[in-house]
């Protein structure tokens, strides 16, 4: 299929099977209208103690006044807005698409601080694991099967969950220890030379999107295909090597979607409900290129793979 035939198959599914936006929707909804879970108490904390850090940066002198000025005022805002956040978003946070819509239900917020803050965000995550897994799964049983089978995902769920994990703790480990060697070297070459150290951040962000591209495709492939996190990774990248324009192309036009009428809905939802179209349209389209992306797959993931007697030869 060409790209445009790819993501018009990927939309006849969800027109097909609209009952797989019900579990984003009702996320959205929820985290609009819902309760309110803070960590404003934990803010607070973190507010006042960057305030004398501040005062002893101030005393030291070492940082020019007009920088710390706007470092400090940058500082402070961002942990207002930390204790502002509703923390059940969380539970979409593996979800594509999402919209940053503001708590609007008026219901009194709880806020949280100390260790019930730290089991209540760790519970979250890991519901937001096993929300991320029983969409995802849907989305792929009805591109495997064309069907939907209750029964079978919640079997499945367990199995998604875990590969899901694992993945992104690989992801994550990779990152952190590329990131902190890549680090480590611009640092040292910065003494030597700022504009190579500029030119190596210039080429980690491109190397960063890179591998970004050859990795987009994997919970594709363990969804899809039941594989785990290294094959899944492995079958990605042979899949983008196969065939780079058509599969960079395709995660650029979804990256565009995404992006373009995040800003739309944005704007959508300043007027009276509008945040119900803004919270609908998102899913839809959100939905469709993820039904896309994986049609993509397994299309051609079995074109990708090693053929038997290359596999000889080599």
């Amino acid at each position: 299929m060409s790209l445009v035939e790819t993501l018009w198959a990927g939309f006849s599914i969800i027109h097909r099977r609209p009952g797989l936006l019900i579990l984003p929707i009702f996320l959205e909804l929820f985290a609009w209208a819902g309760p309110k879970l803070t960590a404003a108490p934990f803010a607070e904390l973190l507010r006042s103690l960057i305030e004398r850090m501040l005062v002893v940066v101030r005393a030291d002198g070492s940082v020019p006044p007009e920088q710390l000025q706007i470092a400090s005022e940058e500082l402070l805002r961002r942990a207002g807005d930390l204790g502002a956040v509703n923390l059940f978003t969380l539970l979409g946070w593996q979800l594509t698409g999402r919209l940053a819509i503001d708590n609007a239900g008026g219901l009194p917020a709880v806020q949280l601080n100390g260790i019930p803050l730290v089991l209540a965000v760790l519970s979250l995550l890991a519901g937001g694991l096993v929300l991320a897994a029983t969409y995802y799964g849907s989305v792929a049983q009805a591109v495997r099967d064309d069907r939907f089978d209750f029964g079978g995902l919640i079997r499945r769920v367990p199995g998604y969950v875990l590969r899901l994990a694992l993945w992104i703790a690989l992801v994550l480990f990779a990152g952190v220890t590329i990131g902190f060697s890549l680090l480590m070297v611009i640092g040292v070459v910065g003494l030597l030379s700022q504009t190579l150290a500029l030119g190596l951040v210039m080429l980690g962000w491109v190397g960063a999107f890179v591998i970004f591209g050859y990795l987009a495709y994997a919970p594709s492939a363990f969804y899809l295909q039941g594989t785990g996190p290294a094959r899944a990774t492995l079958a990605s990248a042979r899949l983008v090597s196969r065939f780079p324009g058509r599969a960079l192309s395709l995660l650029a036009v979804v990256w565009m979607l995404l992006t373009g009428w995040d800003l739309v809905w944005g704007r959508v939802t300043d007027y009276p409900l509008g945040a119900f179209l803004g919270i609908a349209g998102q899913t839809y389209l959100s939905s469709g290129l993820i039904a896309a992306m994986m049609i993509f797959f397994k299309e051609r993931s079995a074109k990708a793979e090693p053929v038997p007697s290359q596999i000889a030869t080599t």
